[in-house]
């Protein structure tokens, strides 16, 4: 493992706890606090550590490291505004009163508040002849998960104990594993998005992050059917590599190229030179010494190799709220005016903190975007925000292209649209490595030229083969919540899912919608569905 990790498998969970005091937003976990940037006399550790008394390993003050977690993220405690096991995000100063802020992004442990049977989609044209839809999943009364990334006594589960998808192509279904909380987490902070690590703090897991490279190129090359064009100063893998700008990677056993480009080197472009791996397209990249510097000159092309990331999956963190604020952890955000998949607008004008939603609850109303703001108000789905651009203009859905103001941006909880969908594809990826899928080669031996995964098979896995993409918009928090979903798989085929292993589950696979939903939120098989049809619940309002 990269760091020492908290690996305790969990058990008995619950514990008797004594009341602990209200936290701002971060609590003991804000990494400027723990590191001793902001002076040598941080109050945090005597939140979680005893030095001489401790009950658990690492000297933390409870009997595992779940349970310390809970001891402020529970259902029955007071130290967080932030209830994983019930789903739930509580107003700044009412956690004790009950009063909620709304439906976490997660979902919960325990239960959850997806309205996982009530799902909507509005059809559009999304190309003068092509129909695509706008799903959105609404907050219901709290279920009962039916799937979660931890199995506790509360929840009743039980997980194969899997990291499906983590290894090398070949290596079967993954790897046996341990997590708790502290697998995806960094309690002490790291400045990320949700203090999310940059390496996964699994027993087992396999941390490599490695592509095959079929070719660099010195100059453009045109394309010349079937071969794409080829873009110079670049590296190809042989399949989609989901790398991120700024990554630092090692390249090893790359031949016949000048300079050797054998080394360690940090990504400099990806695609046709966005920030992000949204492109429908992304198999290569390019490279500089140093982070940010200028791009190496390839000026003699090589062939083979294996490019690997070893600097861990960045996901880029917002600013901190204000001293007796917090971040805004649920399910409602809203899109900048000036924010699209290109382009991140400012961080004003995203509903990043706890204190402008309850705000926008009373007047019904965020920057001039009406809409429901209440606890019961958000879109799980989140593929299209807003969900309903008629919401602040009029937008007909059968007018291709869209009229002005009637553009959606992706998921960014964050306030960046142009990077988040490729940087929580690439974490969650890090542990279920064979789930990223993007392009892979159309023939064998691979000549450059590529297709959809669910068209052309991964090479050298019969298991993880053909794949559907994961891409902006189609990213791995589109279908799936991060901690535990209450959707129901009572269908005769949904019920009896078989796992990679052959294994048949009803579990849900943190899915958000009941059976396979999930499918049809996006897809229409038959062709049948005309632009401007609405189907779902009553109209529902943004965000």
């Amino acid at each position: 493992m990269r760091r020492l990790a908290l690996v305790i498998a969990c058990g008995a969970l619950w514990l008797i706890l004594a009341a602990v005091p209200a936290l701002a937003d971060g609590g003991p976990h804000v990494m400027t606090s723990n590191n001793g940037s902001l002076g040598i006399n941080a109050d945090g550790c005597a939140g979680c550590h005893r030095a001489h008394t401790a009950e658990g390993p690492f000297l933390i003050n409870a009997a595992d490291e779940s349970a310390l977690c809970l001891t402020c993220h529970g259902a029955a405690v007071t130290g967080s505004t932030v209830d994983v096991m019930s789903g739930v995000q509580y107003a700044l100063t009412n956690r004790s009163g009950g009063t909620q802020l709304g439906a976490l992004r997660g979902g919960g442990f325990d239960t959850a508040r997806l309205d996982a049977g009530n799902a909507s989609r509005l059809a559009y044209l999304r190309s003068a002849t092509d129909v695509s839809q706008r799903p959105k999943v609404g907050v219901g009364a709290p279920e009962a998960v039916t799937s979660a990334h931890l199995a506790l006594p509360e929840n009743g589960l039980v997980n194969p104990g899997i990291a499906w998808g983590n290894g090398a192509a070949g290596s079967g279904a993954g790897p046996a594993v341990e997590i708790t909380c502290a697998a995806c987490h960094n309690p002490h902070g790291n400045g990320q998005y949700r203090i999310l690590n940059k390496f996964a703090e699994a027993t087992n897991i396999d941390e490599t992050w490695e592509f095959d490279i079929r070719a660099s190129y010195a100059a453009n090359v045109a394309a010349a059917a079937p071969l794409p064009a080829f873009t110079g100063d670049n590296l190809y893998t042989v399949i989609s590599h989901g790398l991120q700008v700024g990554d630092q990677i090692v390249i090893a056993g790359h031949t016949g190229s000048t300079p050797d480009l054998n080394g360690t080197w940090f990504v400099k472009s990806i695609g046709s030179g966005a920030a992000n791996q949204a492109s429908s397209a992304t198999n290569n990249f390019s490279i500089s010494a140093t982070l940010g510097g200028a791009t190496v000159d390839i000026t003699v092309g090589g062939t083979g190799g294996t490019v690997d990331r070893i600097s861990g999956v960045v996901v880029t963190d917002a600013t901190l709220p204000a001293p007796g604020d917090t971040r805004n952890y649920t399910v409602m955000q809203v899109k900048s005016p000036t924010g699209s998949s290109s382009v991140n607008g400012p961080e004003s004008d995203y509903l990043l903190y706890a204190s402008q939603v309850a705000a926008a609850s009373l007047s019904g109303t965020f920057n001039g975007i009406p809409g429901n703001y209440t606890a019961t108000a958000g879109d799980y789905f989140a593929r299209n925000v807003p969900w309903n651009p008629s919401i602040t203009n009029v937008c007909d859905p059968t007018v291709f292209p869209a009229q002005p103001g009637c553009a959606t941006a992706p998921s960014a909880p964050n306030a960046r649209p142009v990077s988040f969908s490729g940087q929580i594809t690439a974490w969650c990826a890090s542990c279920h490595t064979r789930y990223f899928a993007n392009n892979n080669p159309v023939s064998d031996p691979p000549t450059g030229q590529t297709g959809a995964a669910w068209q052309y098979p991964r090479p050298d896995d019969s298991l993880f083969n053909y794949q559907h993409r994961t891409v902006s918009g189609r990213d791995c928090l589109t279908c799936h919540v991060s901690h535990g979903t209450n959707a129901a798989m009572t269908g005769p085929f949904s019920s009896t899912y078989a796992y990679p292993t052959g294994a048949t589950s009803s579990s849900s696979r943190l899915l958000k919608v009941d059976n396979r939903g999930t499918c049809q939120a996006c897809h229409d098989p038959t062709g049948t569905i005309t632009a401007g049809t609405y189907i779902g619940p009553a109209f529902p309002t943004v965000p």
